[in-house]
């Protein structure tokens, strides 16, 4: 009895011992080249040269979303501008988006605005900001021309145009006074209260008392308005009242935490005050609409949107392997080619630059090759000499998917307006 005993205790060691030694070996994972071979989608082209046939898996990626973030890997490169125009066209055209919002002030981009929608503005100088306003360096390129251009050709020929609009926190200033213009043609009490409450703006940053004075101005637009629509329009209205937000964002601009919060917040206000088709492209850094937390250690605006919206917001990336883009020295401003730094050893784009396509599209929700599913670093820059960063990032997680480019060169600056 005891030997049976001892048998049956054995007997499953022994059955398992024996299906493991008989069990077949995994099959070994292919060379990073033969993978991107058959998951990347090459780019015919990173130009907007009107054939957007390559572009077809994103479809699949976008899907139903209601907001897609093309984010940039720098603000200075011209293949990651060039190629955002194609990707908006293949948005506009083939899905149905009608709205681009910008990491870029609402008081300016509504002179784009005008432009795209066939207003007399002479866009090159109007890119450059006015007395009081923010500058936006990495925005007077032709590459944005480019895109502004496109958008107004696309308007001269179709019954439902399509808009442009700011989502950054910054220009409270030039905010403020368009919600006093506002409030001038419909309450011209309010109006004077208003002056007196914007006049800490200037110097208020982080000071409770003002950012407590221009909540006011702002919740009393919002508490009249029935009143105030009668009196103008709903579309007026509303921008009056997001021009009065901007101008409390503004005073915590410089919190990178409360930036970010409130860059989706307005985000989500331009999905349901500016399209029709309730779809947008938002165009700002991959480290402000990235999924996850970034270099600047806060949750970012796409760590918001992705809890405020979940699948209905959809992130897709840059990598590069080598490259120069434009940004600018500080202090003194000057603008430089500036060469993006090596690769790390253990960087993403080691496995990348196997692939013998100079361009591809690759999505991110398939079944990756094991290098791709580790954190790793991947470069990212913004707009000066100083932000040139190798940040380890979970790319599965913070992307849906990645627009890798090769080899890329810098945008083209404008010439500033002559004074």
């Amino acid at each position: 009895m005891k030997r049976l005993v001892l048998f049956a205790l054995l007997f499953p060691v022994i059955a398992t011992a024996q299906i493991r030694r008989h069990a077949a070996a995994p099959p070994a994972e292919p060379a990073p080249a033969q993978w991107l071979a058959a998951h990347a989608r090459p780019l015919t082209t990173t130009e907007a040269t009107g054939d957007l046939s390559d572009l077809e898996p994103l479809r699949d990626v976008a899907g139903g979303a209601h907001i897609v973030a093309l984010a940039d890997g720098t603000h200075g490169t011209h293949e990651y501008f060039t190629s955002k125009l194609r990707l908006i066209q293949f948005l506009v055209t083939e899905m149905g988006f009608d709205t681009l919002a910008m990491e870029h002030t609402m008081v300016q981009i509504e002179r784009a605005d005008a432009y795209v929608h066939g207003g007399a503005v002479d866009i090159r100088s109007a890119l450059f900001p006015q007395d009081g306003e923010v500058d936006y360096p990495f925005w007077h390129v032709e590459e944005f021309v480019a895109v502004l251009d496109w958008m107004r050709d696309y308007n001269a020929t179709h019954d439902h145009p399509i808009s442009i609009v700011g989502i950054d926190v910054y220009d409270g200033v030039p905010a403020s006074a368009e919600a006093v213009k506002y409030l001038q043609s419909v309450d011209a009490a309010a109006a004077s209260v208003a002056i007196a409450k914007y006049a800490c703006l200037p110097f208020g940053r982080f000071s409770d008392s003002c950012i407590a004075d221009a909540s006011f101005v702002r919740d009393e637009i919002a508490a009249n308005e029935p009143a105030y629509v009668s009196r103008s329009s709903q579309r007026d209205f509303d921008d009056a009242l997001q021009n009065a937000t901007v101008a409390v964002q503004d005073l915590e601009a410089l919190d990178p935490a409360a930036r970010n919060h409130n860059m989706a917040i307005n985000v989500a206000w331009a999905l349901d005050h500016r399209s029709e088709s309730r779809r947008i492209i938002v165009w700002g850094h991959g480290e402000h609409f990235g999924k996850t937390v970034a270099i600047e250690k806060v949750d970012t605006a796409g760590v918001w949107l992705d809890r405020m919206f979940g699948a209905d917001y959809v992130a897709l990336g840059n990598a590069m392997w080598s490259g120069v883009y434009l940004g600018y020295t500080v202090p003194p401003q000057a603008e430089m080619f500036i060469p993006v730094v090596d690769p790390d050893p253990q960087g993403y784009e080691n496995f990348f630059v196997q692939s013998a396509a100079p361009a591809f599209l690759l999505p991110l929700h398939q079944s990756l090759h094991s290098f791709l599913m580790r954190t790793r670093p991947l470069r990212t820059a913004g707009f000066s000499v100083d932000n040139n960063w190798d940040y380890p990032i979970d790319l599965e997680k913070k992307f849906d998917a990645l627009v890798y480019v090769a080899l890329t060169t810098p945008t083209h600056p404008l010439p500033a307006p002559a004074n």
